[in-house]
């Protein structure tokens, strides 16, 4: 949805009530790391959000993102970090 005034909103597809703890990018891809709902990926400049999470990080509050040579690591409130191919 865009205002008018030079910024769009940028979350379709996060759940609604979730709210975006961190944001990281690696090349055309934007990361977005929840406070309820783990990791989500954006391919298309924020236009659209999917989710890439596994049962274990779904419920995760994330709060920190790193792509490092091919691999998202995500570290979490709870002191858990997780690691995915990307």
């Amino acid at each position: 949805m865009h205002d008018g005034s030079g910024v769009a909103r940028a979350n379709q597809g996060i759940p609604p009530l979730d709210i975006v703890q961190v944001l990281s990018a690696s090349g055309t891809k934007t990361i977005a790391g929840t406070q309820r709902g783990g990791v989500w990926i954006s391919v298309d400049e924020g236009a659209a959000w999917a989710e890439f999470n596994n049962d274990r990080t779904r419920r995760e509050f994330v709060l920190s993102l790193q792509v490092s040579e091919g691999r998202l690591y995500a570290g979490t409130q709870s002191g858990k970090v997780f690691v995915a191919g990307f």
